[in-house]
């Protein structure tokens, strides 16, 4: 048994319901009711589930290198492969999105992010406002701008870790001890200085805490690491793989109620490991299908579930007061918006392809 682009989705998708379950629950100020467990249950539940993001980072590493280590791409080839089937999903959420936000406000946001409002939608539009320390108009399409920092340095990191595969975990682990810089006043710097300081604060804010599950993932794949672990003979693996989840995440959430949560994320990696594996080992059949399906409209759930749950519908998506059907609900309205929009950007994308061919005869 191999680690398949199947399980790759199956991962995702139970990422990815993490992820609503992280933005859904995260406060005891949310509008919801105990079910099963209590309120605060629920909020330490949603808080665990910020391992949604190491998983996402960990299988990226792992997929690209797989792909990587598989295909003779040039530099450039591998560029423009990866921004290209990034921007691909991305810009036509954004562009729906953002031309939303700016019609439902008279097509001036000058009342919410000053002066600069123009600057802001342009950032969002692409998902580069993290760079420059805003939230933009979704907060949460600051992983965008992760990964386009991640995908420029991926041939780089294949060649290190290829080499030097644990030497190099080790020293991305060693990065959340080195805190990036911040500057109070960066108008104390003519613009251009100013600028450079302020994506190099960023992106270094991102490495800190973001590289090791990348890296992670990228050593997965250079050991070989599911095909050994598929041929390790002891009988509870499972259970072994399963309580090593449980005694990491428990970890991580005892040290989140009293230290800065920033501080902890060097345990996600492998708190990601261990339940992409333990879903690995148990999920089959029907479920798995499930999940699969799930998996693959993550990016899509990803770009518009804060849309959903903070701008549009919030009073709606609270509705139902109890969680798993909060839960039920939310996934059921992103995977409608996904399927739909997959159905539009086929028709699109074939309508343009049909056009090249005419003009190109």
């Amino acid at each position: 048994m191999t680690f398949t682009k199947n399980d790759t989705l199956v991962a995702k998708g139970v990422a990815v319901i993490l992820l609503l379950i992280h933005h859904l629950f995260y406060s005891m100020d949310y509008n919801f009711s105990s079910f099963l467990i209590s309120k605060e249950g629920w909020v330490d539940l949603a808080k665990i589930g910020k391992v949604c993001v190491a998983m996402f980072l960990v299988l990226s590493g792992y997929g690209l290198c797989a792909s990587y280590k598989t295909k003779s791409q040039k530099l450039l080839d591998f560029y423009k492969h990866n921004y290209g089937r990034l921007y691909k999903e991305f810009l036509p959420v954004s562009i729906i999105f953002v031309s939303l936000i700016l019609y439902l406000n008279d097509w001036n946001l000058e009342a919410i992010y000053g002066e600069k409002w123009k600057d802001v939608t342009f950032r969002s539009l692409f998902g580069i406002s993290y760079f420059y320390n805003e939230d933009g108009i979704n907060g949460s399409w600051w992983f965008v701008s992760l990964v386009i920092v991640l995908y420029f340095l991926f041939p780089l990191l294949y060649r290190i870790i290829y080499k030097y595969p644990y030497e190099t975990l080790v020293v991305s682990l060693l990065l959340f001890y080195i805190p990036p810089p911040h500057f109070e006043n960066y108008g104390a710097f003519s613009g251009a200085v100013a600028r450079f300081l302020l994506l190099r604060s960023s992106i270094q804010g991102y490495l800190t805490y973001w590289l090791a599950p990348f890296v992670l993932g990228i050593v997965l794949c250079r050991v070989n690491f599911f095909e050994n672990l598929n041929n390790w003979k002891y009988q509870s693996k499972n259970l072994f793989v399963g309580l090593v989840f449980v005694v990491l995440a428990y970890f991580r959430l005892c040290f989140l109620k009293g230290s800065p949560a920033g501080w902890m994320t060097w345990i996600d990696g492998f708190i990601a490991l261990s339940l992409i594996c333990y879903v690995w080992l148990i999920i089959s059949g029907k479920v798995k299908d499930i999940f699969a399906f799930i998996g693959k409209h993550s990016m899509n759930i990803y770009f518009v579930h804060i849309f959903i749950i903070v701008v549009f519908f919030k009073e709606f998506s609270y509705a139902l007061k109890y969680p798993p059907l909060i839960l039920l609900q939310l996934l059921l309205v992103c995977l409608g918006f996904s399927i739909v929009l997959e159905k539009c950007k086929q028709f699109l994308f074939v309508g343009i392809e049909k056009c090249q061919k005419k003009c190109f005869k």
